[in-house]
């Protein structure tokens, strides 16, 4: 025997009460849920920042050491060119990069969040800093594959030459930086 419902209007009324109830819960989950990704996004994005301050940094120091020792090179060349020295002392200083907070953002997926235009500077900033660290690694090559039979004077120039490769690099590296920090202050 089917139920017979006396009250229309109350029933109407209950009815539309919970489905604007579960509307609101909805709505107020979905306001903390994308005030959460917000947070994570602005925590992702300080780190990077942070990051990138402390890359510039190193960068910075490291243009500056490496522009003396090119300086220091040539005059070292010029005085084995002339006989005043039998030694060239080769080195460099290299600047350990990171991008850690750039690497943790990719792996927790907050990328997914980001703003395409802010991805795209920061994925800008990670490339140019991925091209230096290829540089890197190509010299670090260079040095344990050092070739005794070539003579002291033409490995000093190739340094040299990369030297100065390598502090192009950087300068594009800091520029990059730069740019970054400009078009994406806090």
């Amino acid at each position: 025997m089917p139920l017979k419902i006396k009250n229309y209007k109350g029933l109407a009324l209950e009815t539309i009460t919970i489905i604007f109830a579960v509307l609101v819960a909805l709505a107020v989950d979905s306001w903390k849920e994308d005030m959460d990704r917000r947070h994570e996004v602005n925590v992702a994005m300080a780190s990077i920042r942070k990051e990138i301050l402390s890359n510039l940094k190193q960068s910075i120091e490291v243009l500056s050491e490496n522009t003396r020792l090119v300086d220091e090179l040539k005059q070292r060349i010029t005085l084995y060119e002339q006989g005043g020295s039998k030694t060239i002392r080769l080195r460099i200083v290299i600047g350990e990069l990171i991008d850690v907070a750039w690497l943790t953002t990719n792996n927790n997926q907050v990328v997914a969040w980001f703003d395409q235009a802010a991805l795209f500077n920061i994925g800008g900033v990670y490339h140019e800093q991925e091209l230096y660290d290829v540089q890197i690694k190509h010299f670090r090559n260079f040095r344990l594959s050092y070739n005794p039979a070539m003579p002291i004077i033409s490995q000093a120039k190739y340094q040299l030459r990369y030297l100065n490769s390598m502090n192009a690099r950087v300068r594009e590296l800091i520029e990059k930086y730069r740019e970054y920090l400009r078009n994406n202050t806090e």
